[in-house]
């Protein structure tokens, strides 16, 4: 599923963010993160990027379309 999203959003220029929150909570982490709160390295998949919550409802602004699951 993690390549099939990626595929979608080179094709078509789409950002792909993920809840920090949630991503932390499942064991799912970027460079930074990873760093901040001590964990062995990172895991998130290249194309996705951590958001908060302001940083995603900015985004929810300006696009007319959120896909949600």
């Amino acid at each position: 599923m993690t390549k099939e999203w990626q595929t979608l959003a080179e094709q078509f220029q789409l950002a792909l963010p993920v809840c920090v929150s949630t991503a932390l909570s499942r064991g799912i982490s970027d460079t930074d993160n990873s760093k901040r709160h001590q964990l062995n390295g990172d895991n998130l998949a290249t194309g996705f990027s951590l958001v908060g919550l302001s940083e995603l409802a900015m985004m929810m602004q300006g696009d007319c379309r959120l896909m949600q699951f």
